[in-house]
């Protein structure tokens, strides 16, 4: 009796998580399957705007561009996925050596420059609204870098605790993050300094080609419930952020 209840919850586990078939994922892939290619290529090219807005309105304003926590949660995916992951998309032999893993760490090794960039915005501009009682901007910049480095420790530790060969659920957690964050962004700015429209509006764009598209035709065990709620939620808080950013431009324009 124990045992089947065992089996039970083992079973409902993996059903209840976003795990994948790697096999199935790569030859999804591999035969150029257009709904995978389309909805997985808008939400890389809307993270690439994503990035380019929130640098461009972050130098334009003296502020970062994006969420902190968003940046530090990005920026461990990153560096865990090229640097640490190097030898799973390159050795030969392996199925995670891959032409579509390549292209990723490719996109990854871009990203991550583009985190070190709005890192360096961050601790220019923000150090004290991030640590608002910290008054030495050196203890500031002490503090965000050691935030960083326990969250690349946590983010390692979470990588390595579940099945993820191709770290497509820990992307999925960038995805999010991305949107998860940036009421906080709002909290801390009382306005709209720093941010760009065009990073909201891709954020949403992210969430819909993601969770409603790319992640159910990686590999149809993924498109279940569980994601689906993740869609939903994720688009409706990136569909708050925009309706909170217009709602304070249009009160800055008035005022």
């Amino acid at each position: 009796m124990t045992e089947l209840i065992v089996l039970s919850i083992i079973k409902e586990m993996k059903t209840m998580g976003m795990g994948y078939n790697i096999t199935t994922v790569l030859a999804n892939f591999d035969a150029f399957n257009i709904k995978l290619l389309i909805s997985y290529g808008i939400t890389l090219a809307a993270f690439v705007i994503y990035y380019i807005a929130a640098i461009i309105r972050g130098f334009k304003e003296k502020h970062c561009g994006m969420p902190w926590q968003c940046n530090m949660w990005n920026m461990s995916n990153d560096f865990l996925f090229v640097f640490l992951g190097y030898k799973y998309w390159w050795t030969p032999g392996l199925e995670t050596n891959h032409w579509f893993t390549h292209i990723i760490w490719a996109g990854m090794v871009a990203w991550f420059i583009a985190e070190l960039i709005t890192h360096y915005q961050a601790m220019k501009w923000d150090i004290h609204e991030i640590f608002p009682n910290v008054k030495d901007k050196r203890v500031g910049w002490a503090l965000y870098v050691g935030v960083q480095l326990v969250f690349v420790t946590y983010y390692y530790w979470l990588w390595s605790a579940i099945t993820d060969p191709l770290a497509q659920v820990m992307i999925a957690t960038t995805v999010v993050n991305c949107t998860l964050f940036v009421p906080f962004l709002f909290k801390e700015r009382k306005g709209i300094a720093g941010i760009s429209p065009w990073a909201l509006w891709s954020v949403l764009i992210a969430q819909l080609a993601w969770w409603f598209f790319a992640v159910p035709a990686m590999d149809a065990a993924m498109g279940n419930i569980y994601t689906y709620m993740f869609g939903v939620t994720s688009t409706a808080v990136a569909i708050g952020c925009l309706v909170v950013y217009y709602r304070r431009k249009k009160e800055l324009e008035n005022s």
